[in-house]
């Protein structure tokens, strides 16, 4: 299987399991957990302007979309706040340490 058969999804549960296993301290895993990661950043990089694209096209015709479309469109929303969450997140600490570093003086 290649990378880019799996999905942002596959890459967010590969990362969820490493966080709960036991032996993480180990170098090699550590390395494929950050190798993860950044895959995992490219490729919800590479979706977001799909994503804007569908949620545009979506939404600009919900007055006419069925069921199966509003559900689709909540599902691409969804996803979409749950990146904003956790880009804010990785902001606010980036924000906390800069203000440490400014406390601090140095």
């Amino acid at each position: 299987m290649s990378s880019n058969q799996l999905t942002i999804l596959d890459f967010r549960n590969i990362l969820k399991w490493y966080e709960t296993a036991k032996n993480k301290d180990d170098d090699e895993q550590f390395r494929s957990y950050l190798k993860i990661e950044g895959l995992l950043a490219i490729n919800e990089d590479l979706c977001e302007p799909i994503i804007h694209d569908l949620i545009e096209t979506v939404m600009s015709g919900l007055h006419k979309a069925n069921h199966n479309e509003i559900q689709f469109a909540t599902s691409l929303l969804k996803t979409r706040m749950a990146r904003l969450d956790e880009e804010l997140k990785i902001i606010s600490i980036t924000i906390n340490a800069v203000k440490e570093k400014i406390e601090d003086g140095t």
